[in-house]
């Protein structure tokens, strides 16, 4: 087989441009791909891009991910991207909605592709934290004795 030998190669002479335009299908349409992520994708070894791909299509294939969101007993907080451009939006916001569990929690995200914590991480840290959680942690932080110095 030919392409076990040809994809190390291609991998090996991709270059930063290349590794853009391959990465982009993971933001929404516009989004320009951070740098940081471009250099971690170059410095990822094609053996390990290609067995990561493959244990994402074998678990995901093993049992779909609402189901997996559905049998947990802990509150589950789903976030995904109206503009992603790897799960179609409309068929992820079916599959979460139809999970019958008060615990789950769907939030879908406007303008935001298939990384909602880098597109757009307040909004992300918004729906994962409350408001109450949030004045609990600035109470604590107010509560706390100001540390002094000791020589």
């Amino acid at each position: 087989r030919d392409s076990r030998r040809i994809g190390p190669a291609m991998w090996r002479m991709m270059g930063e441009r290349a590794a853009r335009r391959g990465l982009a299908s993971a933001f929404a349409p516009g989004y320009q791909v951070p740098q940081p992520i471009v250099d971690a994708f170059l410095r990822t070894p094609y053996e390990t891009f290609a067995r990561s791909t493959e244990a994402i299509d074998t678990y995901l294939a093993a049992q779909p991910l609402a189901d997996r969101l559905a049998g947990l007993d802990v509150p589950v907080t789903a976030l995904f991207g109206t503009s992603d451009q790897r799960v179609d939006p409309s068929i992820a916001l079916e599959q979460y909605r139809s999970i019958d569990s008060a615990s789950v929690a769907v939030h879908p995200m406007s303008y935001v592709g298939h990384t909602p914590p880098i597109e757009n991480s307040l909004a992300t840290f918004r729906a994962i934290v409350s408001d109450d959680d949030i004045a609990a942690y600035l109470q604590e932080d107010r509560d706390e004795e100001p540390s002094t110095a000791t020589d």
